[in-house]
């Protein structure tokens, strides 16, 4: 699909932002997010690189396996191939009761090889 920059603004649920069948451009790109209540994960392939900026009231941020308990902060992360990637995103996170997770999803690749293999057998 083609990207566009997304703009959600979400009472409350919890919510699933996957890249993964997303073509970004060579330039960097913006999600940005503001919520009430809920769990907010986004799915970002492997070789993007992010840039995670979370303000949040009451909660966890997940960054990298590590899990990073807030009340009432602001959080500026980086994953480590963002100065070099061509394809960036920048994630603005506001949420104000839930937690916030950014998962770089290698297992897709890994399980869409595994199920060709297994096709083609």
């Amino acid at each position: 699909y083609e990207w566009d920059d997304i703009n959600l603004t979400i009472a409350s649920g919890d919510t699933i932002i996957d890249l993964w069948n997303t073509i970004l451009p060579k330039k960097d790109n913006v999600i940005l997010i503001r919520k009430g209540f809920g769990r907010t994960r986004i799915l970002v392939p492997l070789g993007v690189g992010f840039h995670q900026d979370c303000s949040v009231f009451a909660g966890t941020v997940v960054f990298d396996e590590s899990r990073i308990a807030m009340r009432n902060e602001h959080l500026m992360l980086y994953s480590p191939e963002y100065d070099t990637s061509s394809r960036r995103i920048k994630i603005i996170a506001n949420t104000l009761i839930g937690d916030v997770e950014v998962i770089q999803v290698w297992w897709k690749i890994t399980l869409n090889f595994l199920l060709r293999c297994i096709l083609d057998f």
